[in-house]
């Protein structure tokens, strides 16, 4: 999901967006995961993330329950296409994969 607010409102799926300016990524939780990884731009995700988070709401860049912190789009090595994946680590032992594809203006 990507907001333009960092209450997160207003949100719309990440995934096939295009975004500019000041952006505010989040993820909605499946199952309630004991952690959170988000990976920029890679198909490994197995090396260190560029973000983990451990309790909800899960933001790409950090945040607090009522305020996500934002992400300079330029952030993403300029623009074009770019990705982003969050690992899901489940108390089960499992992972889920959530990918969402975009571009950024600029």
């Amino acid at each position: 999901m990507v907001s333009g607010s960092p209450n997160r409102s207003n949100a719309v799926p990440l995934d096939g967006a295009t975004v500019s300016g000041t952006v505010y990524v989040f993820t909605r939780q499946p199952e309630n995961p004991t952690r959170v990884r988000f990976f920029g731009d890679t198909t490994d995700l197995s090396g260190s993330p560029w973000h983990s988070e451990s309790i909800a709401p899960y933001d790409f860049a950090g945040g607090s329950v009522d305020s996500a912190n934002g992400y300079p789009s330029w952030g993403f090595y300029g623009g074009g296409a770019h990705k982003i994946s969050a690992v899901f680590d489940l108390p089960n032992g499992e992972t889920r994969v959530a990918t969402a594809s975009f571009s950024v203006s600029g």
